[in-house]
C-alpha cells in the first residue's frame, strides 16, 4: 500500500514570516498540535509544534504575536512522496521519532501529510496496514529519546 493511499489531503500549513499567532491559531481551528512550514511554491521547510510554540514563547517572554514562525519551528522535515510504500513511511517515523510526515508530490511540493493517527485507523480495516507494525511504530516515536540512543 503506498502512503497516498492514507495521507489526509487537507493539510494546514504557514510560512516563516507569519508570526506564532497564525501557527496556533491554525492549530486551535484545526483541533491539530502540528503545522508545515512551506515557502510559497508548498516547498516543506519545516515543522512547527504547540510544543515549539509553548517553549518559544515561554523562554522568550514575548507575545505570540511578535514572534516569527521561523524563530520557533524546526527547520528541515523528514519527507515521503506518495508512492512510498506505507511500511517505509513507518520505518521513517519510527527512526526519527515523527509522529506525522509531511508528504510531497512528484513536483516536490506538499500535497499532504501522514500521522500515526491515519496508520492506527487504517489498521483496522486496510490490507497492508497491520496493527503490529503501527504499534512497533508508535512505541518508537514515543520512547525517550534517551532510550532510543540506548538501544542504538
Amino acid at each position: 500500500m503506498k502512503v497516498k493511499d492514507l495521507m489526509t489531503n487537507d493539510v494546514k500549513t504557514c510560512q516563516p514570516q507569519d508570526s506564532l499567532n497564525v501557527a496556533a491559531k491554525l492549530m486551535w481551528d484545526g483541533d491539530i498540535g502540528s503545522v508545515v512550514v512551506v515557502d510559497e511554491g508548498r516547498r516543506v521547510l519545516g515543522m512547527i509544534t504547540d510544543r515549539d510554540i509553548t517553549m518559544s514563547a515561554l523562554l522568550q517572554r514575548r507575545p505570540l504575536g511578535e514572534i516569527f514562525v521561523k524563530d520557533a519551528m524546526s527547520s528541515g522535515a523528514w519527507c515521503c512522496s506518495q508512492s512510498t510504500e506505507v511500511d517505509e513511511a513507518e520505518k521513517v517515523m519510527a527512526q526519527h521519532q515523527v509522529h506525522r510526515l509531511p508528504i510531497t508530490g512528484a513536483d516536490g511540493r506538499l500535497s499532504g501529510i501522514l500521522s500515526v493517527n491515519d496508520l492506527a485507523q487504517a489498521a483496522d480495516h486496510r490490507p497492508g496496514v497491520s496493527a503490529k507494525d503501527v504499534t512497533t511504530t508508535l512505541r518508537a516515536v514515543s520512547a525517550p529519546r534517551h532510550l532510543l540512543l540506548t538501544a542504538r
